[in-house]
Parts: structure tokens; C-alpha cells; sequence
């Protein structure tokens, strides 16, 4: 399903995104966070969905991949 998934959802993440992506990793992020750091930037967001996945309602995420992956054929 991965394999799948993945392209279909990829297009929609934001370029400086790096968390589960394929070819991006923490070192990246980081480099990239000294990159604006050093280019007088001053703040840095940073989200961790840890449990994101236990805590959200299951049925509502099924139905958003549903909507956006229901065209497809296999």
C-alpha cells in the first residue's frame, strides 16, 4: 500500500517538510535550519505527531484517503 500511497500523497507536502519522506532526513532538517538561521531567520516551528495516529478517528482518516484515492484503478 505504500508503495501506492506514498506518490499519490507526496505531491501535497510542503517542500521544507521532512519527516517520513522519501530521500529527506533529520540532517537535513537541520542543515537546513542553520541555512536560515545564518540567513538572519529567528524562529524555527517544529511539530512532532508523536500519537497523532492513536488519538485521531480512525474512520475519518480512512474517509480522506478514501476521497482522495477513490479514482484510481488497480
Amino acid at each position: 500500500m505504500h508503495q501506492v500511497l506514498q506518490p499519490i500523497f507526496e505531491v501535497n507536502f510542503q517542500q521544507h517538510s521532512y519527516g517520513f519522506r522519501p530521500l529527506r532526513n533529520a540532517g537535513q532538517a537541520i542543515a537546513q535550519s542553520l541555512k536560515l538561521i545564518n540567513s538572519a531567520y529567528r524562529h524555527i516551528v517544529d511539530i512532532d505527531l508523536k500519537s497523532f495516529f492513536d488519538e485521531v478517528e480512525h474512520y475519518v482518516l480512512l474517509e480522506l484517503i478514501y476521497r482522495k484515492v477513490k479514482c484510481l484503478v488497480f
